[in-house]
């Protein structure tokens, strides 16, 4: 998570176009502001200041980042002004939760204010999940509490009046392509999954690109009836599903294991179904093929 203070300095940077100018207006040493600027960078992974001969602009990046820091700077008054409407006080104690992350930013600077305008108050932040702050909130043991909550609606809800100070765009990475695993087991599926301890001949497990396999078992070996019956773990990877199916069936044609039944020939079967090459099955499927 990027430092706001850091997107303050910047902020201030691309106000006043010069790095020397930015330092007075924030009390600070210039090779202060450099370094902030310099760790910011270093952060985003981009360069957001362009150095001239009478002071810096900003680059395209430094433009976006600027653009959300102005949005962030009028929450972040936005939650400051909520606080003083709520907590104008001149003694007593102010309980808040707050979720770990936003009380080591959103209400970092809001603290910091509300100490210096009420110093006799005393302001207790407690660091906690949602569901238990919402919880002591309706209990009468928090006044205030900072949650994170999927429902952007503002308004009473259960009890609570919701406001809301900010809305954070959330981000899911994947992998590239797309992989399967096998779970080769001592099994007999035709037999209600009976376990297959016993005497083991050749072994041939699957090689080559894009096969990973991870196994115990060597060629004459003995499977005990003492312990969990999986044999190997074997992971295909293809750049999309219809090729790591196709590359799975290769593999799953290679795997030999003699003298007991495994989990393969019921493996290559669901390959070839059609709901399972377009993913269309559930936790229940399996049970409702057998049958």
């Amino acid at each position: 998570m990027l430092d706001p203070r850091r997107l303050e300095i910047l902020r201030e940077v691309a106000a006043r176009g010069s790095i020397s100018r930015a330092a007075q207006a924030l009390h600070l040493t210039q090779p202060a502001v450099s370094r902030h600027v310099a760790a910011l960078e270093r952060e985003t992974g981009a360069t957001l200041l362009e150095r001239q001969a009478r002071g810096v602009s900003l680059t395209d990046a430094g433009r976006l980042l600027v653009a959300h820091a102005e949005s962030i700077a009028g929450h972040l008054r936005a939650a400051q002004n909520d606080l003083d409407a709520l907590l104008e006080l001149r003694a007593g104690r102010v309980r808040v939760g707050t979720f770990p992350s936003a009380g080591a930013t959103i209400l970092l600077e809001a603290v910091t204010t509300f100490h210096r305008r009420h110093p006799d108050v005393e302001l207790a932040v407690s660091e906690v999940l949602k569901d238990p702050a919402l919880a002591r909130l309706r209990a009468g043991e928090f006044d205030l509490a900072l949650v994170f909550d999927a429902d952007p609606d503002e308004g009473v809800r259960d009890g609570v009046e919701w406001i809301r100070l900010m809305t954070e765009e959330m981000h899911v990475g994947l992998p590239r392509g797309h992989a399967l695993e096998f779970r080769i087991c001592a099994e007999d599926p035709e037999r209600d999954f009976l376990p297959q301890p016993g005497k083991v001949g050749r072994v041939l497990w699957p090689a080559g690109p894009w096969v990973r396999c991870d196994t115990w078992l060597e060629p004459d070996g003995a499977v005990s009836p003492f312990y969990d019956s999986l044999l190997a773990k074997v992971v295909v990877w293809g750049p999309d599903r219809a090729t790591a199916i196709r590359r799975s069936l290769r593999a799953l044609g290679e795997l030999t294991v003699e003298g007991v039944a495994t989990t393969t020939p019921l493996h290559a079967r669901l390959l070839d179904q059609d709901w399972f090459a377009a993913a269309d099955f559930h936790t229940g499927t399996l049970e409702e093929w057998f049958s």
